[in-house]
């Protein structure tokens, strides 16, 4: 195991460190790269900044739910009648429902609070 994850952390600054090294971006006005990673967040108050982390979540979040509902359906398809085995898909699909609602919920409250703030 221990040799896994020393060839794991070999592999990551063989890889990963050239790619850092190389990033690089327009000069201003020069159009020279200058080296260093570019800031890939283009929001200028926090406001635009959360509503951005609140998008990326929900864009990841959806087809996660969306997976993790036909896995609820594997399950039950699975389960053939026994009570044991329904109770886990039962189980398996109240969490993803209440994981949708959170998710889907917190994106609505995000966006009228939002809209409530701009407002005043």
């Amino acid at each position: 195991m221990k040799k896994i994850i020393k060839y794991t952390y070999i592999n990551l600054v063989i890889f990963l460190l050239p790619m850092f090294l190389n990033a690089a971006t327009p000069g201003p006005g020069t159009g020279d790269p200058v080296p260093g990673i570019p800031n890939p967040i283009k929001s200028d108050t926090i406001e635009e900044l959360l509503a951005a982390v609140l998008d990326i979540i929900v864009r990841i979040g959806t087809p996660i739910i969306v997976l993790a509902f036909i896995y609820s359906g594997f399950k039950f398809v699975e389960a053939r009648g026994n009570p044991a085995k329904l109770e886990i898909a039962k189980k398996a699909l109240t969490y993803t429902a209440i994981g949708a609602a959170v998710l889907l919920g917190a994106s609505a409250l995000g966006t009228l609070i939002g809209s409530t703030v701009k407002l005043l």
